[in-house]
């Protein structure tokens, strides 16, 4: 064997990449967008063969694209930003966040919600429901919402 492609999420491909690299296996992952995944084979204690690879964009060109398209293409000026708090929902999101506000839009929330499986519904008070002034509301997850 000389090469392993896979996993799919970061969480699973840092450690692993760490196993493959000290084995002097080459990974190359599908999807795994966390930015340590490859810039740790900078760091100076990493003491393998530089041999981690993605064929996708990281969370920080993802978020940071996401917010410029939001500001400058749609013309939005105002979002609710919720996500799961995986490392990839909440990565994306405050990559998102950073450069919304960056280029002059407001984030009016910015939290999380774990209710896996179901279906987000709107808080029963009115008085916590921002969407009459939002012009975004984003919900970044890597679980197919119900």
């Amino acid at each position: 064997m000389v090469a392993v492609v896979g996993h799919f999420n970061s969480g699973c491909s840092i450690p692993a990449s760490q196993v493959y690299a000290r084995s002097h296996l080459a990974m190359i992952s599908p999807a795994a967008s966390n930015p340590k995944l490859t810039l740790q084979q900078l760091d100076p204690s990493w003491h393998y063969p530089k041999t981690i690879f993605r064929v996708n964009t990281t969370d920080d060109i993802q978020g940071s694209y996401a917010g410029e398209f939001a500001i400058k293409t749609l013309k939005l000026r105002r979002a609710c930003i919720i996500h799961d708090k995986t490392a990839y929902g909440q990565g994306v999101a405050e990559e998102f966040r950073k450069r919304f506000e960056a280029l002059g839009g407001s984030t009016l929330v910015f939290r999380w919600d774990q209710r896996r499986g179901q279906r987000f519904q709107r808080p029963a008070d009115p008085a916590a429901r921002p969407e009459a002034a939002v012009d975004l509301l984003g919900w970044r997850t890597m679980r197919a919402a119900a």
